[in-house]
């Protein structure tokens, strides 16, 4: 089995007739860009007023300081200043919001041409001729992948869709911009529209309880859906899991993650595109299931980035050796790397 693993990077440089430098206001960010000075953003950070007295060190952190580690240190605080629960459910909202917004304008940028469309193709053809299976792992939140699946003859309508393929199995690991978490927490919902909701589910942040049901919603900001045989309101939260080094759990239903870990025993190759492989809680996970150590390739945003990511990984103990992609996720598509990394030994 081959996993594929995306990470920001794989959005960031998703449009070859847009490399890194044009139309960059409008590019999916990378993780340390989430909280630019972006008119779009600024806008979303207005409406998710309670997460502005974190932006101005998440927009410039210190050197040597991540996003990650910024908003880990954050977490922490919450068991003595709980005024952090309502500033990061605020946060989990405006990354919802502004990257439903950006996906959007990047999609009409782009207009469907997408290295992952090309990607998928490859990968189709060589599935095909080595009678094997694909698990996809995307740390994004964007719909990009998804919007890629087509080419595969899947199309995903229900939260099912992602795991119901024989060949294709698609794992979105931290959550979805279109993912709503059950909240079974009483919220008044009555006479109130999907703004007021979401406000009030921040407000209420420090208390809010989950069910373990996600569904996929058609706007935004997500708040609510109307499920059940007496069409009844249920409150939801965005299904979005904030970018922290130490995760102690994702943001995916628990069916995802069981079709994962039977996935990964049998995986003998994986390749990583955009994904800088530093989340110790999928690290883990992959310590644990893989029984053995698969060969890699890595593409990152240039060779010594790929060849740092790897030398990382094999350091943690995943892999027995890889390939360092030249270029990235761009220049890795027009010049048939995969391919080679693919052929059998």
């Amino acid at each position: 089995m081959l996993l594929v693993v995306f990470g920001a990077g794989a959005s960031y440089d998703s449009a070859p007739a847009y490399p890194p430098g044009l139309a960059d206001g409008d590019r999916p960010p990378l993780a340390n860009q989430l909280f630019e000075n972006r008119p779009r953003f600024a806008d979303a950070l207005v409406s998710f007023y309670e997460c502005q007295p974190l932006v101005p060190r998440l927009r410039q952190p210190s050197e040597g300081v991540t996003i990650e580690h910024l908003l880990e240190e954050y977490q922490a605080q919450t068991t003595d200043y709980p005024q952090r629960y309502k500033q990061l459910a605020a946060t989990r909202y405006y990354l919802h919001f502004v990257l439903w917004e950006v996906g959007n304008y990047w999609r009409n940028t782009h207009k469907g041409v997408t290295n992952y469309k090309t990607l998928l193709d490859d990968l189709e053809r060589w599935r095909q001729r080595a009678s094997e299976k694909i698990c996809l792992v995307t740390f994004n939140y964007d719909k990009i992948l998804e919007s890629a699946l087509p080419v595969l003859g899947i199309d995903i309508r229900d939260l099912a869709g992602y795991i119901s393929n024989d060949n294709y199995k698609i794992i979105k690991i931290h959550g979805s911009v279109d993912w709503g978490h059950e909240v079974e927490t009483t919220i008044d919902l009555e006479n109130k529209n999907q703004w007021e909701i979401a406000h009030e589910l921040i407000d209420k942040a420090a208390v809010l309880k989950f069910s373990n049901r996600y569904h996929i919603v058609d706007s935004h900001p997500i708040a609510f859906g109307v499920y059940g045989t007496d069409s009844r309101r249920t409150p939801l939260f965005p299904a979005i899991a904030l970018p922290v080094v130490k995760k102690s759990a994702f943001e995916c239903p628990d069916e995802h993650l069981n079709v994962l870990r039977e996935s990964l025993p049998r995986v003998s190759e994986i390749l990583t595109i955009g994904w800088r492989g530093n989340e110790e809680h999928f690290l883990a996970l992959l310590r644990q299931e893989l029984k053995h150590p698969p060969r890699m390739m890595i593409v990152a945003n240039d060779e010594d980035g790929a060849n740092q990511i790897g030398s990382d990984l094999m350091r943690v103990g995943i892999g027995r050796n890889f390939v360092a992609a030249k270029g990235g996720f761009s220049s890795t598509i027009r010049s048939g790397e995969i391919d080679v990394f693919l052929r059998p030994e």
